[in-house]
């Protein structure tokens, strides 16, 4: 009996394999060249693509550098036991020039920052130069994000001491969000998308083995092979592992049938099969992109992008750019798994669909720059109380704030419930949002990437980076709740309901101050410069939270009052922000910076509880305590858009019987617009704006600001008085006579 040397579990050794294995040359020769320039590098497929293979041909490759490879897969999953035990690798592998029992001297490395330390102290031996860092299985890192962003501050540093490492990271989940994107922690390495093997290659993992052990395979067969695998390394590898043990068996050659049943049997007991099978069980938006695939729906690739390198990578782009089914045997699982829609089953998912393409970003004046991580781009209402049809199309993705004007009554609230269910989906913590009839879809930039949400489609994704508040926002949660999220507290019950509870910032300000948490501060300053006549926000020994405020023109003190104590103005506003950090640190885990959360925020009634002046101030106050969240709100005031922020745009929303509700996006700049401008705009659509008791037009005052009318009627007061003197009537008389 021939030895079978085709190995389809774990990764192949490079003298044991020899024969069956692929050198993927050009990619090698791509990342070795990089590393000897101090490039770091990532690695990305999916899993069973071979990323453990190809670091152990890196490292047979760049014999004049020292490798030290770690398989996370292995590693203690927490934090403070990882890096104590990733210290204990670099001082058991590396020989090092330090004589003492260094460690003992690195026994209390047990977090990001001392490992950080320890990198910079350790001194591998002389002749050493340089060390390859091979970090395989990467998943497996305890708050990888952490552990990533140690290596992008070694390599921006500069420092000398640090240029003695170079760092390969592979695995397969979450590295496309984890390097490819603006604020990736691993954004510094270049990409090595590792693919399928080309035809050639292939065809050379079957030909050359197989002549080796003097076994036939017929021309058929083997070109069906090579059609049903397309390249993939685990499957072409079991695959040929059988059918050696089926000529072995037989004492026999290989026919076209036995590619048949080796393909069967594939599905069964195939480690990539049972992983694809578990991705379609847990990913709701897979399971519905494969679908519309065999639907005959076109999916840009460019969108889905993640999906072929999670997992079992089941997605690959086609000719045209859109998403494939990666080779035939997955298809096969998959059409047996899922079961071919009938036509019928599909146009009721179809019926669904409001956005079915991907619309193309449009931007504020053309340009570009300074986007949001999360922006709306579209928004399609159907059959939701009176709106019968709206759509609103090229929303600027680098807008931050959308005004929606409207008289009472015309649907503004409505439209902000549509849009929110558009986001959140029909369901709130169990509670129903909305009946069967209504059809909502909206388009998200989330990340650079497209987010398509079509109501009850099964690809629909809850969008989770979100808060949003109606017009009653001054009660909070009781600090003994400890912000726990109770029906009347839920992300969308306040826009629904006029009795909703907002997460008390007061209890985790008390947390964060007792454990010396920098947020406590953060916080603490993000409110007070919204609140300008804030001078302070203590924590007292009774476990309580004062708020001191002051005079502005001397900056005097007063008493410490608690939250119910304040007026609703100042009340509204620590109320609605704390709930919006709450929520948003809690969707944004890892961000410390309130400057740093991304997010969509809907409010209705923004102006509610303020004074003029403060309405003119939120919106910029807003904006720069959170550039990245993107603000859509209610106004019923012109004041307001006095503080709007220049990449701003308006909404008006109509109503009559025949159309419902309709939302008009104005194509309208206020910069230069006082309130009279605007209230008489197609924003407000006022016809007068003269005082209800005026009757003569002639009297009435157009002065742009009060204290030039004052001014204007001491000047006629004075010229009405120097018209009565004596001096002017004999002035006059003499004017008279000539």
């Amino acid at each position: 009996m021939k030895k079978n040397p085709y190995k389809f579990i774990g990764p192949l050794s490079l003298d044991k394999d020899k024969l069956v294995l692929v050198h993927r040359n050009a990619d090698l020769e791509r990342i070795c060249e990089g590393i000897e320039n101090g490039e770091y590098w990532g690695i990305l497929g999916p899993r069973q693509i071979g990323h453990t293979t190809f670091l152990r041909q890196i490292i047979d490759k760049m014999k004049d550098i020292f490798p030290l490879d770690i398989d996370f897969q292995v590693c203690p999953r927490k934090e403070k036991h990882f890096y104590l035990w990733l210290v204990q690798e670099f001082i058991e592998r590396i020989p090092s020039e330090q004589t003492e029992d260094i460690s003992k001297k690195w026994e209390d490395v047990d977090s990001a920052s001392k490992f950080s330390g320890f990198l910079k102290e350790f001194k591998p031996e002389k002749d050493i130069k340089k060390i390859l860092l091979l970090f395989d299985e990467i998943e497996g890192v305890p708050r990888l994000q952490n552990f990533l962003k140690i290596w992008r501050k070694t390599y921006i540093s500069g420092d000398p001491e640090l240029k003695k490492y170079t760092v390969v990271i592979a695995g397969s989940s979450e590295l496309v969000s984890l390097t490819e994107e603006k604020t990736s922690p691993f954004n510094i390495a270049d990409k090595l998308y590792m693919k399928d093997f080309f035809p050639e290659e292939s065809r050379q993992l079957i030909e050359g083995p197989f002549a080796r052990l003097n076994i036939k395979i017929a021309p058929n067969a083997k070109e069906k092979l090579l059609s049903q695998v397309n390249g993939h390394p685990q499957l072409l590898q079991h695959a040929c592992n059988l059918l050696v043990d089926t000529a072995n068996k037989e004492a026999r050659g290989i026919v076209e049938k036995d590619i048949d049943e080796i393909i069967n049997t594939l599905l069964k007991t195939n480690d990539s099969i049972a992983t694809l099978e578990k991705d379609l069980k847990e990913n709701s938006v897979l399971n519905t992109l494969v679908q519309g695939i065999f639907a005959g729906k076109k999916n840009p690739f460019h969108i889905h992008k993640e999906f072929s390198t999670r997992g079992a990578g089941c997605i690959v782009e086609d000719n045209n750019g859109n998403c494939a089914i990666r080779n035939k045997v997955y298809e096969k699982f998959l059409k047996d798994f899922l079961g071919t829609p009938t036509a019928s089953e599909a146009r009721k998912v179809s019926a669904n669909i409001l956005i079915k393409e991907d619309s193309t970003s449009t931007y504020f004046d053309g340009k570009p720059k300074e986007l949001l991580p999360y922006a709306i781009k579209q928004i399609w209402v159907k059959n939701y109380y009176g709106i019968k049809e709206t759509r609103v199309l090229n929303i600027p993705v680098n807008t931050q704030w959308i005004f929606l004007t409207g008289e009472n009554s015309f649907g503004k609230t409505v439209f902000l419930q549509a849009l929110a269910i558009g986001l959140f989906g029909d369901r709130d913590e169990g509670k129903i949002l909305v009946g069967d009839d209504a059809k909502i879809g909206v388009e998200i930039r989330a990340k650079g990437k497209n987010l398509r949400n079509n109501l009850r489609d099964k690809g629909f994704k809850k969008f989770t980076h979100f808060a949003a508040y109606g017009s009653s926002r001054l009660e909070i949660q009781s600090q003994q709740t400890k912000n726990e999220i109770s029906e009347k507290s839920t992300t969308t019950y306040g826009l629904f309901n006029t009795d909703g509870v907002l997460l008390n910032i007061e209890s985790d300000l008390i947390i964060w101050y007792y454990k010396n948490d920098p947020k406590f501060e953060i916080v603490k300053q993000t409110l007070l410069d919204l609140l300008p006549h804030m001078a302070d926000i203590i924590v007292t020994k009774k476990d309580e939270v004062v708020y001191i405020e002051k005079e502005n023109q001397n900056g005097e003190t007063y008493v410490p009052l608690p939250f119910n104590k304040l007026a609703s103005g100042h009340k509204s506003i620590i109320a609605m922000v704390g709930d919006i950090l709450i929520r948003l640190y809690r969707q944004n885990p890892g961000i410390l910076e309130s400057k740093e959360l991304g997010g969509i925020v809907i409010i209705d009634e923004l102006d509610l509880h303020l004074h003029p002046k403060w309405q003119r101030k939120l919106p910029e106050l807003l904006s720069l305590v959170f550039p990245k969240v993107q603000f859509i709100v209610s106004i019923h005031s012109p004041i307001p858009l006095l503080g709007a922020p220049v990449n701003s745009i308006f909404f008006k929303v109509t109503r009559n019987k025949d159309d419902g509700i309709q939302v008009e996006h104005l194509d309208i700049k206020i910069q230069n617009l006082l309130p009279n401008s605007i209230l008489t705009s197609p924003i407000f659509d006022m016809d007068e704006i003269t005082q209800v008791n005026n009757e003569s037009l002639d009297e009435v005052r157009t002065e742009d600001i009060y204290s030039k009318i004052i001014e204007n009627d001491k000047i006629q007061e004075q010229l009405e008085k120097a018209a009565k003197s004596p001096r002017s009537s004999r002035i006059k008389g003499e004017k008279d006579k000539k």
